[in-house]
Parts: C-alpha cells; structure tokens; sequence
C-alpha cells in the first residue's frame, strides 16, 4: 500500500474556489461544515450531531462485479460507468432531501438528515432509493439483472469524531450504540423490506405507516407528503486548513485532483489487490465507561499506528 504525503508547500497553500468545490464534493457536509466552524480545532476531536441515519444495502453488484470480472479491463470499465451511473442516481435522491453521504461500504450508503423534519426526509429518501433501484435494470450476457434493495433507519444522539495525521491521512467517524443498533436493524431486513427502530417511528406519526416486525417496524409508505429540502449552496467561504481536506480522500483521487484541479472521471480498474478489513471492537463499550476524551485517545493512537504501518 502506498500513500500519499502532502508536503509542507502543499499544507499551507491556499486551495482556489474550483479546487475547493472539488475537493468537497467527495467529503459528507457535516465534516465540511465543522471545518468551516472551527478551521484551527486540534486533532482529534469528537461532537454530538442530532438526526436520523439511514443505512441502505443493494443486492445484485455482487453478482454484477464477478461476472465481468472474467471481461478483465473491459468488465472493469463497463462495471464502473454502471456503478457511477447508479450512484449518482440514488445521491441526487438524497441530496434532493438534504441527506449527506457519510461513507460508502461496498455498495451499501450511510446517510446522515439533520435540521426540521430529518426522520420524515430519511425515510422519503429511502423508499425514492428503493423504488428507482427495483427499475434500475442492465443486461449481463443474455438475461437482465435486477437490483433490489434493503434499508434501515435511526434517529438518536450520535458522535462525530475525527482522527488520524494531519496532512497524511485522516479518517472521519459516526460512532455510538445508535449506529451498532441501525446496522443490527438493516441487516435483519430481507430484500425489499424497510424498517425503522422505535426511536425514529416516535419522529415519524402521522407521517408513514408501518406494521410491527420483531422489535422494529416495516415501513410500508407514507401517509403524508413530505417535502424535499434541497441542501442549501454550501458556503464559498474557505477555511485556513482547506488543503488539509485532501487527507481525508484516498490518495488516487488526491493525485487526480492535484494534476487537474477538478472533479475527474475514474477510469475502471481490473487488478490483483490486498485487502485488510479491520473492525475495531470496544468503541461503545470505552464511551459508556470512560467518555470521549478517553476514546478520542485511543482511537488517535490506533489511527496514527495503523497509517505508519500501512505506509511502511
């Protein structure tokens, strides 16, 4: 594995107005809008943000992905524009309701909804997401593969934490029982189905309807039209540290960004590689007992020993 350095020229020159929306466009707003609040807050650091998390996983990619796998570069490519194509469906979905992207795990999204009406906005999201999956359609060899899709939903108290080196490689979290609890909720879902804790259903009367499952709730549809919140224009305001925003993206697409200054279209790869898939046990478990300074401690230790490794 090889990383990625900015060096000392490159962490203090300022990123132009282009260079900044590029940049951004691959980091969740949440992230963006605490930088912008705090330009010069030390590493690491951990706020609690209030909303509601939707967490969706797609069946069918993997059944995708190894079919053209055997079609070498051409597969790899013809995967790709697909891949690119559905996600950028299922993302102006989302972003037409306000929700920021946190992370991507494969082919499963974790969506973060904050401000008035979050609980109502997740779950219009998620059932449009379904909708437009089960037509999203594509021929492989002489059938068509059809995509479905699961999800689930929380609202609660989380915790937006930070870490890692600065400059180097930076990694950025939502951590606490509620998100073990969605991940538990959406990975007990069969395909097609949708379900909501207790939690998020308090937020939700009188807006959907939902019939008990085990001890969460399938949600059928709505009862009530909810309106979609267009995410305002993010501000053009830079803050100092904006070139330390490129930590936070994988290095190919940092090398990309720095040759071209913009948003760049990824060309598909077909390659032998190594992956570590690291799950890192005790987090909920350190809070509770312990709280976040003594969390943040251990998770800016941990980060700073993986990256070294890893770039050894």
């Amino acid at each position: 594995m090889t990383g990625f350095l900015l060096n000392s020229s490159d962490r203090t020159k300022p990123l132009d107005i282009d260079s900044w929306r590029a940049v951004s466009s691959y980091l969740p707003g949440t992230l963006l809008e605490s930088i912008i609040r705090f330009p010069l807050r030390p590493t690491p650091w951990v706020e609690l943000i209030e909303g509601t998390l939707l967490l969706s996983d797609i069946s069918g990619f993997t059944r995708l992905s190894e079919s053209l796998a055997q079609a070498g570069k051409e597969g790899a490519e013809r995967l790709t524009n697909l891949m690119n194509e559905y996600f950028h469906m299922v993302l102006d979905i989302a972003t037409a309701y306000a929700g920021s992207n946190l992370k991507f795990g494969g082919d499963a999204l974790l969506l973060l909804f904050q401000g008035p009406g979050h609980a109502g906005r997740a779950v219009a999201t998620g059932l449009e997401m379904r909708r437009a999956t089960q037509k999203f359609a594509f021929k492989l060899e002489n059938s068509r593969l059809h995509l479905n899709m699961t999800l689930g939903v929380h609202s609660d108290t989380f915790y937006f934490a930070v870490g890692g080196t600065p400059g180097q490689r930076m990694q950025h979290f939502i951590l606490g029982q509620g998100v073990n609890q969605l991940a538990q909720l959406q990975a007990s879902a069969t395909a097609g189905q949708f379900l909501a804790t207790a939690k998020a259903l308090d937020l939700l009367k009188g807006v959907v309807i939902t019939e008990p499952q085990g001890d969460a709730y399938r949600i059928i549809r709505l009862s009530k039209r909810v309106i979609s919140l267009q995410e305002a224009t993010r501000t053009t305001k830079i803050p100092v540290t904006a070139q330390e925003l490129l930590a936070y993206i994988p290095p190919p697409i940092v090398q990309g960004l720095q040759n071209q200054g913009a948003a760049i279209a990824i060309e598909g790869e077909h390659r032998k590689v190594t992956i570590i898939f690291i799950n890192l046990m005790g987090v909920n478990e350190l809070l509770t007992e312990s709280g976040t300074d003594a969390l943040l401690n251990e998770l800016q230790t941990y980060l700073s020993d993986v990256i070294r490794l890893a770039h050894q």
